[in-house]
Protein backbone atom coordinates (compact mmCIF):
# COMPACT_ATOMS: atom_id res chain seq x y z
CA UNK A 1 0.00 0.00 0.00
CA UNK A 2 1.34 3.41 -1.00
CA UNK A 3 0.31 6.81 0.32
CA UNK A 4 -1.85 7.23 -2.77
CA UNK A 5 -3.71 4.04 -1.82
CA UNK A 6 -4.24 5.35 1.72
CA UNK A 7 -5.75 8.55 0.35
CA UNK A 8 -7.98 6.53 -1.97
CA UNK A 9 -9.28 4.46 0.96
CA UNK A 10 -10.07 7.60 2.89
CA UNK A 11 -11.95 9.12 -0.05
CA UNK A 12 -13.93 5.92 -0.47
CA UNK A 13 -14.90 5.91 3.19
CA UNK A 14 -15.88 9.59 3.21
CA UNK A 15 -18.00 9.01 0.11
CA UNK A 16 -19.89 6.28 1.96
CA UNK A 17 -20.66 8.69 4.83
CA UNK A 18 -21.94 11.58 2.71
CA UNK A 19 -25.32 13.07 3.56
CA UNK A 20 -26.93 15.68 1.30
CA UNK A 21 -29.14 18.34 2.86
CA UNK A 22 -30.85 21.55 1.76
CA UNK A 23 -29.89 24.93 3.21
CA UNK A 24 -33.21 26.19 4.51
CA UNK A 25 -32.02 29.40 6.19
CA UNK A 26 -29.39 32.08 5.70
CA UNK A 27 -27.21 30.94 8.59
CA UNK A 28 -26.94 27.39 7.22
CA UNK A 29 -26.40 28.63 3.68
CA UNK A 30 -23.59 30.94 4.77
CA UNK A 31 -21.93 28.23 6.85
CA UNK A 32 -21.78 25.85 3.90
CA UNK A 33 -21.22 28.52 1.25
CA UNK A 34 -24.34 27.83 -0.78
CA UNK A 35 -27.51 29.75 -1.52
CA UNK A 36 -30.72 29.20 0.39
CA UNK A 37 -32.55 26.26 -1.15
CA UNK A 38 -29.38 24.67 -2.54
CA UNK A 39 -27.99 21.31 -1.49
CA UNK A 40 -24.87 20.92 0.60
CA UNK A 41 -22.96 17.86 1.72
CA UNK A 42 -21.82 16.85 5.19
CA UNK A 43 -20.07 13.79 6.53
CA UNK A 44 -22.21 11.84 8.96
CA UNK A 45 -20.38 11.34 12.24
CA UNK A 46 -20.31 7.91 13.92
CA UNK A 47 -23.24 7.21 16.24
CA UNK A 48 -22.07 3.99 17.88
CA UNK A 49 -18.97 1.94 18.71
CA UNK A 50 -18.93 0.03 15.45
CA UNK A 51 -19.09 3.17 13.33
CA UNK A 52 -16.44 4.88 15.46
CA UNK A 53 -14.03 1.98 15.01
CA UNK A 54 -14.76 1.93 11.27
CA UNK A 55 -13.88 5.63 11.02
CA UNK A 56 -10.68 4.95 12.94
CA UNK A 57 -9.67 2.15 10.59
CA UNK A 58 -10.71 3.77 7.31
CA UNK A 59 -10.20 7.49 7.90
CA UNK A 60 -8.46 9.19 10.82
CA UNK A 61 -6.17 6.26 11.59
CA UNK A 62 -4.94 6.40 8.00
CA UNK A 63 -3.92 10.06 8.42
CA UNK A 64 -1.32 9.06 10.98
CA UNK A 65 -0.36 6.02 8.89
CA UNK A 66 0.52 8.40 6.06
CA UNK A 67 2.75 10.31 8.46
CA UNK A 68 4.50 7.12 9.59
CA UNK A 69 5.16 6.06 6.00
CA UNK A 70 6.38 9.51 5.01
CA UNK A 71 8.74 9.68 8.00
CA UNK A 72 10.15 6.25 7.17
CA UNK A 73 10.76 7.27 3.55
CA UNK A 74 12.55 10.42 4.69
CA UNK A 75 14.95 8.47 6.90
CA UNK A 76 15.50 5.08 5.24
CA UNK A 77 15.43 3.19 1.95
CA UNK A 78 12.65 0.66 1.53
CA UNK A 79 15.04 -2.22 1.99
CA UNK A 80 14.50 -5.51 3.75
CA UNK A 81 17.02 -4.57 6.45
CA UNK A 82 15.56 -1.14 7.18
CA UNK A 83 12.00 -2.38 7.30
CA UNK A 84 12.89 -5.41 9.41
CA UNK A 85 14.71 -3.23 11.92
CA UNK A 86 11.81 -0.81 12.07
CA UNK A 87 9.38 -3.69 12.58
CA UNK A 88 11.57 -5.06 15.36
CA UNK A 89 11.30 -1.72 17.18
CA UNK A 90 7.52 -1.85 16.96
CA UNK A 91 7.47 -5.45 18.13
CA UNK A 92 9.61 -4.53 21.14
CA UNK A 93 7.01 -1.96 22.16
CA UNK A 94 4.20 -4.50 21.65
CA UNK A 95 5.98 -7.16 23.68
CA UNK A 96 6.39 -4.71 26.54
CA UNK A 97 2.73 -3.69 26.29
CA UNK A 98 1.63 -7.32 26.43
CA UNK A 99 3.62 -7.77 29.65
CA UNK A 100 1.33 -5.30 31.43
CA UNK A 101 -1.92 -6.18 33.18
CA UNK A 102 -4.99 -5.92 30.97
CA UNK A 103 -7.04 -5.08 34.05
CA UNK A 104 -4.79 -2.11 34.76
CA UNK A 105 -4.85 -1.01 31.13
CA UNK A 106 -8.65 -0.87 31.14
CA UNK A 107 -8.71 1.17 34.37
CA UNK A 108 -8.09 4.89 33.71
CA UNK A 109 -7.00 5.34 37.32
CA UNK A 110 -3.96 3.11 36.73
CA UNK A 111 -2.60 5.03 33.73
CA UNK A 112 0.76 6.76 34.12
CA UNK A 113 2.76 8.80 31.58
CA UNK A 114 5.12 5.83 31.20
CA UNK A 115 2.38 3.28 30.52
CA UNK A 116 -0.18 5.40 28.64
CA UNK A 117 0.76 4.38 25.08
CA UNK A 118 1.24 0.73 26.05
CA UNK A 119 -2.17 0.69 27.75
CA UNK A 120 -3.81 2.31 24.73
CA UNK A 121 -2.35 -0.38 22.48
CA UNK A 122 -3.77 -3.08 24.75
CA UNK A 123 -7.17 -1.38 24.74
CA UNK A 124 -7.26 -1.33 20.95
CA UNK A 125 -6.27 -4.96 20.38
CA UNK A 126 -8.16 -6.48 23.30
CA UNK A 127 -11.63 -5.09 22.71
CA UNK A 128 -11.88 -2.13 25.11
CA UNK A 129 -13.43 0.18 22.55
CA UNK A 130 -15.91 -2.44 21.38
CA UNK A 131 -17.34 -2.42 24.93
CA UNK A 132 -16.88 1.22 25.91
CA UNK A 133 -20.11 3.15 26.35
CA UNK A 134 -20.65 5.50 23.41
CA UNK A 135 -21.75 9.09 24.00
CA UNK A 136 -20.35 11.29 21.26
CA UNK A 137 -17.83 10.62 18.53
CA UNK A 138 -15.51 13.51 19.43
CA UNK A 139 -14.64 12.08 22.85
CA UNK A 140 -14.96 8.36 22.17
CA UNK A 141 -11.24 7.59 21.80
CA UNK A 142 -8.84 8.63 24.54
CA UNK A 143 -6.73 11.71 23.85
CA UNK A 144 -3.54 10.75 22.03
CA UNK A 145 -4.69 7.18 21.41
CA UNK A 146 -5.21 7.33 17.64
CA UNK A 147 -1.50 7.75 16.75
CA UNK A 148 -0.80 4.67 18.89
CA UNK A 149 -3.29 2.63 16.87
CA UNK A 150 -1.92 3.96 13.59
CA UNK A 151 1.69 3.21 14.45
CA UNK A 152 1.47 -0.14 16.21
CA UNK A 153 -1.41 -1.67 14.26
CA UNK A 154 -1.73 -0.05 10.81
CA UNK A 155 1.91 0.91 10.28
CA UNK A 156 3.07 -2.46 11.59
CA UNK A 157 0.75 -4.19 9.14
CA UNK A 158 2.08 -1.98 6.33
CA UNK A 159 5.67 -2.91 7.17
CA UNK A 160 4.83 -6.62 7.26
CA UNK A 161 3.17 -6.35 3.86
CA UNK A 162 6.14 -4.52 2.36
CA UNK A 163 8.63 -6.99 3.86
CA UNK A 164 6.68 -9.95 2.45
CA UNK A 165 7.38 -8.57 -1.04
CA UNK A 166 11.14 -8.41 -0.51
CA UNK A 167 13.86 -11.02 -0.31
CA UNK A 168 16.26 -11.14 2.68
CA UNK A 169 19.46 -9.27 1.92
CA UNK A 170 22.80 -11.06 1.88
CA UNK A 171 26.39 -9.90 2.17
CA UNK A 172 29.72 -11.72 1.94
CA UNK A 173 32.33 -12.12 4.62
CA UNK A 174 35.76 -10.77 3.82
CA UNK A 175 37.66 -14.04 4.29
CA UNK A 176 35.81 -16.98 2.86
CA UNK A 177 33.42 -15.08 0.59
CA UNK A 178 30.54 -17.11 2.00
CA UNK A 179 27.07 -15.53 1.97
CA UNK A 180 25.94 -14.44 5.43
CA UNK A 181 22.58 -12.92 6.19
CA UNK A 182 22.19 -9.38 7.50
CA UNK A 183 18.61 -10.04 8.45
CA UNK A 184 18.03 -8.77 11.99
CA UNK A 185 16.16 -11.82 13.24
CA UNK A 186 18.76 -14.19 14.66
CA UNK A 187 16.50 -17.19 14.34
CA UNK A 188 16.37 -17.00 10.54
CA UNK A 189 18.72 -19.92 9.95
CA UNK A 190 16.96 -22.03 12.55
CA UNK A 191 13.64 -21.37 10.83
CA UNK A 192 15.19 -22.01 7.43
CA UNK A 193 16.64 -25.30 8.62
CA UNK A 194 13.28 -26.33 10.04
CA UNK A 195 11.59 -25.41 6.77
CA UNK A 196 13.99 -27.56 4.75
CA UNK A 197 13.22 -30.52 7.00
CA UNK A 198 9.52 -29.78 6.90
CA UNK A 199 9.41 -29.57 3.12
CA UNK A 200 10.71 -33.12 2.86
CA UNK A 201 7.85 -34.39 5.02
CA UNK A 202 5.65 -37.02 3.38
CA UNK A 203 1.94 -36.56 3.94
CA UNK A 204 -0.53 -39.37 4.60
CA UNK A 205 -3.09 -40.26 1.97
CA UNK A 206 -6.22 -38.15 1.78
CA UNK A 207 -8.87 -39.23 4.31
CA UNK A 208 -12.34 -38.28 2.95
CA UNK A 209 -13.80 -38.59 6.45
CA UNK A 210 -11.69 -35.63 7.55
CA UNK A 211 -11.26 -33.39 4.51
CA UNK A 212 -12.58 -32.72 1.07
CA UNK A 213 -9.68 -32.92 -1.46
CA UNK A 214 -9.26 -29.15 -1.85
CA UNK A 215 -9.09 -28.54 1.91
CA UNK A 216 -6.48 -31.25 2.33
CA UNK A 217 -4.41 -29.90 -0.56
CA UNK A 218 -4.47 -26.48 1.10
CA UNK A 219 -3.45 -27.99 4.43
CA UNK A 220 -0.47 -29.70 2.80
CA UNK A 221 0.49 -26.47 1.04
CA UNK A 222 0.39 -24.50 4.30
CA UNK A 223 2.28 -27.24 6.09
CA UNK A 224 5.06 -26.99 3.52
CA UNK A 225 5.12 -23.22 2.99
CA UNK A 226 3.85 -21.60 6.19
CA UNK A 227 4.76 -24.03 8.98
CA UNK A 228 8.39 -23.70 10.14
CA UNK A 229 8.38 -26.06 13.11
CA UNK A 230 6.40 -23.96 15.59
CA UNK A 231 3.40 -25.76 17.06
CA UNK A 232 1.36 -22.56 17.19
CA UNK A 233 1.57 -22.34 13.40
CA UNK A 234 -0.18 -25.71 13.06
CA UNK A 235 -2.97 -24.40 15.28
CA UNK A 236 -3.10 -21.25 13.17
CA UNK A 237 -3.62 -23.44 10.09
CA UNK A 238 -6.63 -25.06 11.75
CA UNK A 239 -8.09 -21.67 12.73
CA UNK A 240 -7.61 -20.47 9.16
CA UNK A 241 -9.20 -23.55 7.59
CA UNK A 242 -12.08 -23.22 10.02
CA UNK A 243 -12.77 -19.63 8.92
CA UNK A 244 -14.83 -18.64 5.91
CA UNK A 245 -12.27 -18.92 3.13
CA UNK A 246 -14.50 -20.22 0.34
CA UNK A 247 -16.91 -22.92 -0.74
CA UNK A 248 -14.06 -25.15 -1.89
CA UNK A 249 -12.84 -25.61 1.68
CA UNK A 250 -15.99 -26.52 3.56
CA UNK A 251 -14.98 -29.90 4.96
CA UNK A 252 -12.20 -29.96 7.56
CA UNK A 253 -11.74 -31.93 10.77
CA UNK A 254 -13.00 -30.82 14.19
CA UNK A 255 -10.26 -29.70 16.54
CA UNK A 256 -9.90 -32.99 18.42
CA UNK A 257 -9.59 -35.01 15.21
CA UNK A 258 -7.18 -32.44 13.77
CA UNK A 259 -4.93 -32.66 16.84
CA UNK A 260 -4.93 -36.45 16.61
CA UNK A 261 -4.22 -36.29 12.88
CA UNK A 262 -1.20 -34.00 13.39
CA UNK A 263 0.11 -36.15 16.25
CA UNK A 264 -0.26 -39.44 14.41
CA UNK A 265 0.86 -38.17 11.00
CA UNK A 266 3.72 -35.85 11.93
CA UNK A 267 4.52 -36.78 15.53
CA UNK A 268 3.74 -33.23 16.69
CA UNK A 269 1.75 -32.72 19.87
CA UNK A 270 -0.03 -29.37 20.01
CA UNK A 271 -0.53 -28.09 23.57
CA UNK A 272 -1.52 -24.46 23.00
CA UNK A 273 -5.01 -24.22 21.52
CA UNK A 274 -5.52 -20.45 21.80
CA UNK A 275 -5.90 -18.15 18.83
CA UNK A 276 -3.10 -15.51 18.90
CA UNK A 277 -4.15 -12.13 20.29
CA UNK A 278 -2.82 -10.49 17.11
CA UNK A 279 -4.54 -12.97 14.81
CA UNK A 280 -6.25 -10.36 12.64
CA UNK A 281 -3.31 -7.96 12.50
CA UNK A 282 -0.48 -10.40 11.89
CA UNK A 283 -1.30 -14.05 11.25
CA UNK A 284 -4.49 -13.88 9.18
CA UNK A 285 -2.99 -11.59 6.47
CA UNK A 286 -0.02 -13.94 6.07
CA UNK A 287 -2.26 -16.99 5.72
CA UNK A 288 -4.51 -15.16 3.26
CA UNK A 289 -1.47 -14.42 1.10
CA UNK A 290 -0.54 -18.11 1.18
CA UNK A 291 -4.12 -18.94 0.13
CA UNK A 292 -3.82 -16.56 -2.84
CA UNK A 293 -0.51 -18.16 -3.85
CA UNK A 294 -2.03 -21.63 -3.50
CA UNK A 295 -5.05 -20.79 -5.65
CA UNK A 296 -2.92 -19.14 -8.32
CA UNK A 297 -0.90 -22.33 -8.75
CA UNK A 298 -3.62 -24.96 -8.33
Amino acid sequence: MEIEDVESLRREYKKSREVWLIAEDEKTAKKHRVDIGEKYCIEKNPTNNEEAIEKLEKDIGLIFLEICIAEFDLKYPRSYRAMSDELAELQSFIDKAESYSLVDAFDYRKVTPETRDHYEYLKFVHGFYQKKEFFVWESFFEKGSIPVYSKYVLYKKWLETQISKLEPEFNFDTIGQQPITIRKRVDFFEDYSDRIQTNTQKHPAHNPNLWNPKSYDLFKYLFENYYTGKNTQLMNIWFFLKSDIGVNYLQKPPRKLYLNFVLESYNVKITNFDKPHNWFEKHLPILKQHLRNFEENN
